[in-house]
């Protein structure tokens, strides 16, 4: 009987203000655990793809074949050369929008494929 006393004051007795201050938002902890395995993880993955697209509108994302995130580098395979040229006169803009957006930087560059 003391053993099921101590498992419930254990999962019953309210937390403390520390162990609240140490939680961490699941995006922030699964990048530690995934950092710690040395596992290629990128939280904002998705966000930043739907960023890109709202950026650069319908005309891009017809001609956008592939887009994937690799080390803090977004590439986008395009299909259409007008359309790679008129993104590479805008690049830098475009990627200082979505670190902008995220308030920190989560791109460091952009390559146009």
């Amino acid at each position: 009987m003391a053993g099921l006393n101590r498992y419930y004051y254990l999962y019953n007795v309210k937390r403390s203000p520390r162990a609240e201050a140490n939680e961490l938002p699941l995006k922030d902890f699964l990048g530690v655990f995934f950092r710690r395995c040395h596992i290629d993880y990128n939280p904002y993955e998705e966000d930043i793809k739907e960023e890109w697209f709202k950026l650069t509108g319908l005309f891009i994302k017809k001609y956008t074949q592939n887009i994937y995130i690799k080390d803090s580098i977004l590439f986008v395979k395009l299909s259409s050369s007008v359309a790679k040229a008129e993104l590479s006169m805008v690049r830098e803009a475009v990627k200082n929008k979505i670190n902008r957006s995220f308030e920190k930087e989560v791109l460091k560059d952009i390559i146009l494929l």
